[in-house]
């Protein structure tokens, strides 16, 4: 079961940052950037038939990473993963430290998006101070223990009060793929009420920034079919797209730190094929427009903006140039923002590698544009014409 939240003792740097956050909720004012009021821009460009973004998942903001997504591939947002469980691992240190670093570096990450601009996607993978919830029973148990919506609600106060008076473009993406297995096949039944409570946290220190709401369950869009509209201005929709799954992850053994007990077990499963599941939608591009149905309504029902935080599938999948470009249609079709699963840091998902069905330690970049790489860098040099 889901431990209670573990409060960490806060390193000098965040510390500092929870001092500010003080000041600013005594501040009544609106936010302001570069020393005059912040500009509505970035509050309201939230409307559904706005410009699209267009972009990347990343696990950094380092500026040789941003660049190359930028200058190479075109990108203009990048979806930043806060993941405290895995970068602790990576430092070998706490993941107090990982955190802590995670706020001493984000102002110079910032910084280099914006040079480029680039919108940044904040986007809480792994809660700092919470046990990182693996198994089915974890991530139900997460939703009874209200310390989490505490440590949510102090990490967002620290990124908001780093953020406030930032005159750029960022998201503040409150949680990743939130999931109670208790109550599938919906969203989490407690997810309303506390992303309430953090959209109003946030709305008393930044003023200026986009919200991002990801229903649930998990990543899928059939969330949106009984969601309710949250209060507060700024606010974005969000979901994820690997449907069908047994095309898009064939074989892809992803189970450790998930809720999978079982890898996907297909592999050279061709797109299109016969359907999603027995009676269910075609496995095709007009099913994939049925799967995402429920955005779409929830986008006209609701004049929201609307945005896709990760779409991919496996290299190896036998036509995968074919699913991305039915799945980006469908997304220019509404509007919508999206980034790409992932830049650079996964072999299965890389553009950039081989459709080979091999191990990845044995993977190189052979420097050849796939044809996965073709659909996307198409869609993505969309963002230079304002397509």
């Amino acid at each position: 079961m889901l431990s209670h939240a573990r409060i960490y003792p806060w390193p000098s740097a965040a510390a500092k940052v929870l001092v500010a956050v003080a000041v600013l909720i005594a501040v009544t004012e609106p936010a302001f950037c570069n020393g005059g009021p912040a500009t509505a821009t970035a509050m309201n460009d939230t409307t559904p038939l706005s410009e699209p973004y267009r972009g990347f998942n990343v696990t950094n903001l380092d500026p040789a990473t941003l660049n190359d997504a930028a200058k190479v591939w075109h990108a203009n947002i990048v979806r930043y993963a806060i993941r405290i469980y895995f970068d602790s691992r990576v430092c070998h240190c706490s993941e107090a430290e990982a955190w802590d670093k995670v706020l001493r570096d984000l102002p110079a990450g910032l910084d280099a998006a914006k040079k480029l601009n680039m919108v940044v996607v904040l986007d809480m993978t792994q809660i700092p101070t919470v046990h990182h919830p693996q198994s089915r029973e974890e991530r139900s148990a997460f939703w009874d223990d209200d310390n989490n919506l505490k440590a949510l609600t102090l990490a967002w106060t620290q990124l908001a009060t780093i953020c406030a008076n930032r005159n750029q473009v960022i998201w503040f993406d409150l949680l990743n793929e939130p999931l109670n297995w208790n109550d599938m096949p919906g969203y989490p039944r407690k997810w309303p009420v506390w992303a309430q409570s953090l959209i109003d946290r946030i709305r008393q220190i930044d003023q200026y920034h986009q919200i991002v709401i990801e229903p649930g369950p998990g990543g899928k869009p059939s969330g949106f079919k009984t969601f309710p509209k949250l209060r507060g201005e700024g606010l974005i929709y969000s979901f994820h797209q690997y449907s069908p799954g047994n095309y898009t992850m064939q074989r892809i053994n992803i189970t450790r730190g998930t809720d999978q007990k079982n890898v996907f077990p297909q592999r050279e499963l061709h797109w299109p094929f016969a359907s999603f599941r027995l009676g269910g939608p075609s496995g095709d591009k007009e099913g994939l427009a049925e799967y995402m149905q429920p955005a779409v309504d929830f986008q006209k029902r609701y004049g929201v903006r609307m945005f896709v935080g990760e779409f991919s599938v496996a290299r190896w999948a036998p036509d995968g140039a074919q699913w991305l470009s039915d799945n980006v249609e469908i997304f220019d079709q509404h509007h919508w923002d999206s980034t790409y699963q992932v830049f650079r840091e996964n072999p299965i998902w890389s553009l950039e590698y081989s459709n080979d069905y091999q191990n990845p330690k044995n993977l190189q970049n052979t420097g050849q544009m796939t044809d996965r790489g073709q659909v996307m860098l198409k869609y993505l040099s969309h963002n230079l014409s304002g397509k």
